[in-house]
Order: C-alpha cells, then sequence, then structure tokens
C-alpha cells in the first residue's frame, strides 16, 4: 500500500479507463502529495478501499475511505493514529511579529502538517497574509516574513490539520476577510458542532462561503453581528450562537489581538507575555521558545481583547453566579428581580434567572438593584458590573478539557491547567503498573508513542526500561516511492530494533493509545520475528469506543478497533500474550486534577457528550 511517513493529508481522485485486454473498464485512483502524483487500484466496496499492492502488517498502512457522504469521486487516505488538531498563535504589537509568531507555529508543528499561515495587521484598514500546504520551516522563508512584517504589528499564526473541512490551500488559515472596508482574521482549534447548521441559515441570509471550513462560519456570524464598530458586542452575540469546541485568536486591522475559548475549555489556550508585549498560545512550549512569560490560562468561556488599553476579560458565557466579573449589561428591558446568575437573550422581565442579560431594550425597573453574588450593583442601563477583570470558574463549573491533550496531543514539554503533560503522562505509567503488573525483561516504547508512560510504568514496577527500537529523526519525504523495494525501506528506515535485547525476552510494550489496530498488531508481530519470547501491551489510556466530534479525526465508530472487539478478542488478534488498558477510574486518579470528574472530556472512553451534536454532522459536512 500507499504510505506516509509524515502526517500530512494524501487525497485521491478516482478515475475509470477502458482496459481492451479484459473489454472492461477499471477503475483506479490517483494519489497527490504536495506535486508528485501516485496512481494505484483499489478494491470496490461502498464504504472503504484500499489501494494495491496491499502489504500485510505495513506498519504505515492507510484505508482510502470516501471524503464525503458516499462520494465516488473524491477519497481521503486515513492513517492508523488519531491526528493532530490544529495550534495557535498570537502577539501584540511587536516589531518583529511575523518572525516570532513563525518560532511559535514551529513549537506547536506537531498540533498540524497539512498546512501553515501568518496574518499579520500593520497597516489601516489591512491585514497581510502568507501561508501554504506543509510544513511550517518549508513555507516561510526569511523574506516572506520580512515582506508580510513591514515594520511590525500584531500577528496571528495558524498550524492545521483538517478536522472539518478538505485539505486544501483555500482552508489553509488564518482565514481573512474583509468588511465594510476593514479586515478580520481568525485561527480555530477544535471543530463547531453545529456548523452546518449555521451555515445554511447564513447562506439563506445571503452569506457567501469560500471554503469548507466550520471557522469561517464563526466569521460571517461576527460580521453580520458587527454594528457601528462594536467589536464585543458582535463576539458575544457570535459566540452565543456557535456550539463544540473552540480555542480562537482573532486578528483586526487595527491590531487588536483576541482570544476567545468555548465555554466547557476543550481546546487549551494561554496567555503570556514578552517584554510588554502579550502573547497567546495552545501550548506553553511555544511561549519557550519566544522566551516569553507564561500569565495564564484563558478560563472555559472568556474572551481576552489585547489592544491599546491592555488586556480585558469578559465572561460573557458564564452560566453561574457572579463573582469578581467585568462584564457591560446594555440595553436591558424590564424588571430584574433576584437573578443569581446570568440572562440570556430575553427581553421583558426576568426573575431568578440565569445567563447573560443580552439585547434588551429600557431602562432596568430597578437600577440600583444588585445581582445576587455580583461584586458590584447594577446601575441603570448601559451600566457595568463593577469587579475585577480576572475570574476563575467556582467550583459548580463544570470544564471539559480534552484529556487526550495530556494523553496524546500536547508537547511533553507544556504545561496544561497548571499540570506538566510529561508528568501526566509518567503518572499515567504508574497507575498502569499498579493495575496490570507483570513479569518480564523490560519496559520499551516504540519511540515516540508512550515514551514517558513506559518510564512511569518502569519505575513503578521496578523493571527495566529500554530503548529497543531506535527511530530514526531524520526521516524526509523524499524517499518514499512507490516500489515494494522502497517500500520496504520507508518500513526500515523509520524504526530500527536492537536485536539483541528483544531475542528470547519477555518484553512489556507501552503504548498511548490504540484506534484502529493496524500499527500495533505490525509492531507486535515486528518482535515476535525479532525472537521475542513474550510480549505484553499496557494502554496508558482507556479504550476508544466512541467517535469525537470536538476536534480529533476519529469520527466514525468503525474507526474504532476497541468499539468491535473485546479485550480478549483484541489480545488475539494483535497477537499478544496480555493486554491491559488504564482504567477510566485510575486515569482520572492519575490526573492529579482535583474533582476530574468535571474537569475533563472523555466521551470518546464513555460515550457522555458534553456538548449536543446533530448525529448528522461529520468532517464533510460543510459542503
Amino acid at each position: 500500500m500507499f504510505k506516509n511517513e509524515h502526517p500530512e493529508k494524501i487525497t485521491g481522485i478516482m478515475k475509470k479507463h477502458y482496459s481492451p485486454g479484459s473489454g472492461s473498464t477499471v477503475e483506479s485512483v490517483e494519489i497527490r502529495e504536495y506535486g508528485r502524483q501516485k496512481t494505484g487500484h483499489y478494491y470496490n466496496n461502498a464504504r472503504a478501499f484500499s489501494l494495491t499492492p496491499n502489504r500485510h502488517n505495513n506498519a504505515r498502512a492507510f484505508s482510502l475511505t470516501p471524503n464525503r457522504h458516499n462520494n465516488p469521486r473524491a477519497f481521503s487516505l486515513t492513517p492508523n493514529r488519531p491526528r493532530e488538531e490544529c495550534g495557535v498563535f498570537g502577539i501584540y504589537r511587536h516589531p518583529e511579529a511575523a518572525q516570532l509568531t513563525y518560532f511559535g507555529l514551529y513549537a506547536l508543528q506537531h498540533r498540524g502538517q497539512e498546512s501553515a499561515g501568518i496574518s499579520v495587521a500593520r497597516e489601516k484598514d489591512r491585514i497581510f497574509s502568507h501561508k501554504g500546504m506543509g510544513l511550517v520551516h518549508d513555507i516561510f522563508t526569511m523574506d516572506d516574513l520580512k515582506r508580510i512584517e513591514g515594520g511590525g504589528g500584531s500577528a496571528i499564526g495558524h498550524v492545521r490539520y483538517s478536522t472539518t473541512g478538505d485539505s486544501t490551500l483555500t482552508n489553509a488559515q488564518p482565514f481573512v476577510v474583509q468588511h465594510k472596508g476593514r479586515a478580520y482574521g481568525v485561527a480555530h482549534n477544535g471543530n463547531l458542532v453545529n456548523a452546518h447548521v449555521l451555515k445554511n441559515e447564513l447562506e439563506e441570509d445571503g452569506s457567501i462561503f469560500q471554503t469548507t471550513m466550520d471557522s469561517e462560519v464563526f466569521l460571517h456570524l461576527f460580521v453580520k453581528n458587527l454594528k457601528q464598530g462594536d467589536v464585543l458586542g458582535a463576539l458575544k452575540k457570535s459566540v452565543a450562537k456557535i456550539k463544540g469546541a473552540y480555542s480562537f485568536v482573532l486578528l483586526t486591522c487595527k491590531g487588536e489581538v483576541i482570544g476567545i475559548k468555548d465555554p466547557n475549555g476543550f481546546r487549551p489556550l494561554a496567555l503570556g507575555k514578552l517584554n510588554g508585549h502579550y502573547v497567546m498560545a495552545s501550548e506553553t512550549c511555544a511561549f519557550d521558545l519566544v522566551q516569553a512569560e507564561f500569565v495564564r490560562e484563558l478560563e472555559p468561556g472568556e474572551i481576552v481583547i489585547i489592544n491599546e488599553d491592555g488586556v480585558t476579560s469578559i465572561m460573557p458565557d458564564y452560566t453561574g453566579p457572579m463573582e469578581d466579573v467585568t462584564g457591560v449589561i446594555q440595553n436591558n428591558a424590564g424588571a430584574i428581580t433576584d437573578a443569581p446568575g446570568v440572562i440570556q437573550d430575553n427581553a421583558g422581565p426576568m426573575a431568578d434567572g440565569t445567563g447573560v442579560i443580552q439585547d434588551n431594550a429600557g431602562p432596568m425597573a430597578d437600577g440600583t438593584g444588585v445581582i445576587q453574588d455580583n461584586a458590584g450593583a447594577i446601575t441603570d442601563a448601559p451600566g457595568v458590573i463593577p469587579g475585577k477583570k480576572k475570574q476563575s470558574p467556582g467550583p459548580h463549573k463544570k470544564r471539559s478539557l480534552c484529556i487526550f491533550e495530556y494523553i496524546y496531543f500536547a508537547r511533553p514539554d507544556s504545561t496544561i491547567y497548571g499540570r506538566n503533560v510529561y508528568e501526566m503522562r509518567k503518572s499515567h505509567g504508574r497507575q498502569l503498573a499498579r493495575e496490570a503488573h507483570v513479569d518480564a525483561d523490560f519496559v520499551m516504547p516504540f519511540p515516540d508513542s508512550g515514551n514517558y508512560s513506559a518510564l512511569g510504568y518502569a519505575e513503578e514496577s521496578g523493571i527495566p526500561f529500554e530503548m529497543a527500537m531506535i527511530r530514526n529523526h531524520y526521516v524526509g519525504r523524499s524517499f518514499i516511492q512507490p516500489t515494494q523495494s522502497m517500500r520496504d525501506f520507508a518500513v526500515r528506515i523509520k524504526l530500527n530494533p536492537v536485536r539483541e535485547l528483544i531475542r528470547n525476552k519477555e518484553i512489556i510494550i507501552i503504548e498511548d493509545s490504540i484506534i484502529r489496530g493496524t500499527t500495533a498488531k505490525t509492531r507486535v508481530q515486528a518482535l515476535r520475528n525479532l525472537g521475542a519470547k513474550k510480549v505484553h501491551m499496557r494502554i496508558s489510556c482507556p479504550p476508544h469506543r466512541f467517535p469525537c466530534y470536538y476536534g480529533i479525526d476519529f469520527s466514525t465508530k468503525g474507526e474504532l478497533v476497541a468499539a468491535t472487539k473485546t479485550e480478549d478478542e483484541l489480545t488475539h488478534f494483535l497477537g499478544l500474550d496480555t493486554l491491559h488498558y488504564l482504567t477510566i477510574q485510575g486515569m482520572l486518579e492519575a490526573s492529579g486534577v482535583d474533582n476530574p470528574e468535571n474537569n475533563f472530556c472523555k466521551a470518546c472512553f464513555d460515550g457522555s457528550y458534553p456538548v449536543p451534536f446533530d448525529p448528522d454532522f461529520s468532517k464533510q459536512c460543510m459542503g
């Protein structure tokens, strides 16, 4: 099968031609990968296709699947590992904004390798951008950065893996629009589960979409709600409409940099400071590279606006009692009595409500009344709720941070919600050893999957840790060729065994996850072929049994091997002596986070989805 040693997207287009020898039409697939073309036949199946020649047990095997609802004309190759999400970066008013954004994206490259882009606001009413397909260092040259820099300004950047929409240059971000002589750009990490519904509504109202990204929906809502330049009002109305997982970094042509986090806090987004200039990034490892000081993480539902007035924090989606929050109440109508929280989208008298007071008209009946648990009083509308700019949610506030950030996506040198990812992964490994100890000669990962959990397992169990597979860190794309002999080299050049360690040994493999099972099966077979006596596998997360709709690219249950096989069946399927997944309870206990049940999204493990979604939602639902 054709292989891709890097996580870049490869697309296939079906072609038909007449074969005189057989007297019939032969179907083939043209594979495009950054300008190169490869062709192979596929087996016609309504839901799945495989490219030939098919090497069994190929560690990098891909399946060719329709990339939209059974569309017979276009397909995409699906890898056997979970795919990264996206990474965002922003910096306010720095003379080297574009170059610093480049380095920020370099640090976030692990979150997306399909495309990258940088947008800079340096002149009145204009935003300059450069973006392309591929890796950050392949897309930008120093001349490119100087061209868009233009003497400094504010900048945002994005590295993409597509969780909604095709992998094309059109869909590369930041996405920039012009509206009434002004420009706005957005970089997005996450998935909007109601994007297809909102897109239909917007198109009925006359909106014209340029991409198949859910991110574009947000900008359409934003400019639709933008009246008299009221950016804050437009933001609050827009986020009230969208559902799902999102961390946005927005850039205005005035140079404002705005960070927005969804009310559940699915995706990480942090605020930092570099020599007096504020920065934002998906992960703190980007701050380390540009030598910025970590300030804090954005809270779920928070909007942070960075402009000439400094940093302003707003919590329009806060649904519990108000504590130490700064916000604006405008154009309210009717009496408000005994309101313990916020009131959303009401236009008349309100009693005992929760939500945000929005879009109302007329003075409040009791203009000097106090909202229960609020740090200050509400004055006659329009008025201001006094208080501090920063607010932390109380114990009643339920977060839904994707726990897979700790398990797989985030870089180990990043810190998320106060927990270092490296230490979290070691903690998962230690918990695995407590749950499923087995005697063996050594513990090993397959680099770089499971490295840190394997260290934790070895420390807790007292079994030696060994790197029995050596990874070549200098693998490029140029060696990948569509011939059998070159494919054999492609597998061996990525990982090579230390044979003397493996022969006649009992081995514990630590993996961070099993998604489709093909890669894990290949790795076990490789160890058997090298003479391993016994092979045990321990997985540092629970089994993936449910699709993710919030930004991880396994969106159908049929893609997940643990959804169709019991643990015993999977042990046999993978060719193992024993298999154990970390339990959900063990994973939560090992997190070291207070009240973990109310802090993490674990829907892919237990099917409990924090945000409802349309069952017809899919990666290609935007067109």
